[in-house]
């Protein structure tokens, strides 16, 4: 395991431990509900928040800290916990579609945030921003192709999730606009669901392979 693997997964493991540290102490202010009606906000808070998921996000925030120059992994978890647990509700405010939207912070403010509590200079945030827009697209490309072909015991979700959501991702827009597909239509704002997801990946798979071959840009 190179460096930069562990040291993900040191983040990971000190976020999900202090994220349950949070929750626990915030299910311990329920004292008014009856002790069946705790454990089930409990159990739905847990399921929510600390299964699945990849702390993607606090992750970004941890290396822009260590990047401006912080040492102290504990001064950086409030501000990495508050991105996850940002990101984790942003559907239930938003909805599926600016979700998604949101989805486009995923590197360059968690960045920018860890560089902050880190006290960093203004020569090394704007290397950060230089630094993410390219990594932020190519990881929220992947994140969208696994949303329609991934396989759900490496992605946490059901397979085409996306597609079941209706999500607007990047993907399933541009080859709206490529193909003109009606299986697409729901992904595009309109009034009609996108077909089912066995229609519609073999639709994307259809379009993959002209793309390949020279055919509809």
């Amino acid at each position: 395991m190179n460096t930069v693997t562990s040291r993900n997964n040191q983040v990971r493991e000190l976020v999900d431990r202090h994220l349950a540290w949070l929750l626990d102490e915030q299910v311990e202010r329920l004292g008014f509900l009856d002790d069946p009606d705790v454990e089930l906000v409990r159990a739905f808070l847990v399921e929510f928040v600390l299964n699945g998921g990849k702390r993607l996000r606090p992750t970004f925030v941890s290396w822009g800290f260590r990047a401006a120059g912080g040492e102290r992994p504990a001064e950086v978890l409030p501000a990495a916990c508050t991105v996850e647990l940002v990101h984790a509700a942003a559907p239930l405010e938003t909805g599926p579609r600016l979700g998604a939207a949101l989805d486009v912070y995923t590197v360059e403010r968690p960045l920018h945030l860890g560089h902050a509590v880190a006290g960093g200079c203004p020569r090394t945030r704007r290397l950060l921003s230089a630094y993410a827009p390219a990594l932020g697209e190519a990881l929220q490309l992947r994140d969208d192709v696994n949303g329609v072909f991934g396989d759900p015991a490496r992605t946490g979700k059901p397979a085409g999730a996306d597609l079941l959501q209706g999500k607007a991702t990047f993907l399933l827009a541009e080859a709206r606009r490529r193909t003109g597909s009606p299986l697409l239509d729901g992904v595009a704002g309109l009034d009609r669901p996108p077909g089912s997801p066995p229609e519609v990946r073999q639709a994307l798979a259809e379009l993959a392979t002209l793309c390949a071959e020279g055919g509809p840009r």
